[in-house]
């Protein structure tokens, strides 16, 4: 913008004075015509300026040099200099989908351990619900009696399996492993 206004200025005031000529697109050339001077003679009346006695003289012509200035192209996009030997960015990859329930492994594992708890087969343990919570606070929703936790809302999992009437759960807190609960709470997010 200065730039602009810079050269703006300079043309108006080359325009007043002479002609102004455009060298390339990258630059402008100025060219300022030479000045003429008059001199004036003392008249009788001291420095007065008698127009009678004025004699108007002309300087010898002196070499004007043409004054460059830079012209940015407007079509022309501003582009970052780069810097040789730096790695290009790669593309961003896209977000890996969220999981939407525990893990197959961690499930299998959580029949596994009731199944032995319980004393029956795998065949026995039926999955009721397997998902993703919000858990109340770092106890992830299995408090024991005297212990403190955070207030913190915990994200984690919740598995409850079934075996005849009685239903049983695990829990896990984020990505940890998961434990049997046997004096559950509910999750905030959806009652289990």
């Amino acid at each position: 913008m200065r730039l602009r206004f810079l050269l703006v200025a300079i043309t108006l005031v080359a325009g007043a004075c002479g002609d102004v000529e455009l060298a390339s697109s990258d630059s402008t050339t100025i060219t300022v015509p030479p000045t003429s001077t008059t001199t004036t003679t003392p008249g009788p009346a001291g420095d007065r300026l008698d127009p009678g006695s004025q004699q108007a003289s002309r300087s010898p012509e002196p070499v004007s040099e043409p004054i460059l200035v830079p012209v940015p192209d407007p079509a022309a996009e501003p582009t970052k200099p780069s810097r040789p030997g730096l790695p290009t960015a790669p593309p961003p990859r896209p977000a890996p989908a969220e999981p939407v329930s525990p893990p197959d492994d961690a499930i299998a594992d959580a029949i596994v351990d009731l199944a032995d708890r319980l004393g029956v087969g795998v065949d026995a343990v039926e999955l009721l619900d397997a998902r993703l919570v919000t858990w109340r606070d770092g106890s992830v929703g299995c408090p024991e009696p005297g212990l403190a936790y955070t207030q913190a809302e915990v994200p984690g999992s919740l598995i409850v399996l079934r075996v005849g009437e009685s239903s049983y759960r695990y829990h896990a807190a984020g990505g940890a492993s998961f434990f049997y609960c046997d004096t559950p709470q509910a999750p905030l997010e959806g009652g289990a």
